[in-house]
C-alpha cells in the first residue's frame, strides 16, 4: 500500500513559503521497532523518537499509479553502524514491515503537521555492499508495497499432478519427484 491521503494541516504546512521536509522510517523488526529519520535532529512524533544518526541514507521517491501494482523502492541504511547490521545478520528480516513517513518542519525544527504514510511495504532482500579503502559500508534494503502477492496463488506446489491441473500438457514438473528420491539423472541418453 502506498500512502494516505494528507490531512488539512499538512496540506497548509506544505503550502507555506518556508519549510523543511523530512522523512520518518517505522521498521518493524521481530526484535522490536526502530525509528530513524534523515533530519538533522532526532524527532519525536506520535509517542516514538526518530533518531537522527545518519544512518537513514535516502530511498527512491515511491511512484504513484491509479492502477493496483507492485511498487518497489530501495532505501539506503549505513552498515558502519553494527546496531544497522545487526537488524540483519541476526534476525529475519523478510517480510518485515517498514512505513515510511513525509514530514514538515518549520525553520526552527518544530514539526508543523501530522506526517503523511508514502510509503507501507515489507522487506524483500537486503544487500551490504562494503568498501576497505573508503571505509564505507551501504546496505540496501529492497522495500515492495503490499501487492506483491496478489497474483500469487496460495498452496500451489510444484509437482506434476499440480502443474496438469493448471496447465494441461505441461511436462515441466515430470521428472520432480525423481529428483526429490535422490536417483540419479541421465542426460541426453536413454
Amino acid at each position: 500500500m502506498t500512502g494516505n491521503s494528507p490531512t488539512p494541516a499538512y496540506l497548509a504546512a506544505v503550502a507555506q513559503d518556508e519549510v523543511v521536509c523530512c522523512h520518518l522510517v517505522e521498521a518493524r523488526m521481530d526484535d522490536g521497532v526502530v525509528h530513524m529519520t534523515d533530519f538533522g535532529q532526532d524527532v519525536v512524533w506520535g509517542g516514538n523518537t526518530y533518531l537522527a544518526l545518519g544512518s537513514l541514507l535516502g530511498f527512491e521517491s515511491p511512484e504513484e499509479s491509479i492502477d493496483i501494482t507492485t511498487a518497489q523502492i530501495t532505501a539506503s541504511i549505513s552498515g558502519v553502524d553494527p546496531d544497522n547490521l545487526a537488524l540483519f545478520l541476526d534476525e529475519h528480516y523478510l517480510l518485515r514491515q517498514w512505513l515510511i513517513y513525509s514530514a514538515v518542519f518549520d525553520q526552527a525544527g518544530t514539526l508543523i503537521a501530522d506526517p503523511m504514510l508514502i510509503f507501507d511495504g515489507r522487506i524483500n532482500r537486503v544487500a551490504v555492499t562494503e568498501d576497505p579503502e573508503a571505509g564505507s559500508s551501504l546496505i540496501a534494503i529492497s522495500l515492495t508495497n503490499a501487492w506483491v502477492d496478489f497474483t500469487q496463488t496460495a498452496g500451489r506446489r510444484t509437482n506434476d499432478a499440480e502443474q496438469q491441473f493448471h496447465f494441461p500438457g505441461d511436462r515441466g514438473f515430470e521428472f520432480v519427484a525423481e529428483l526429490a528420491s535422490g536417483k540419479p539423472i541421465t542426460w541426453g541418453r536413454t
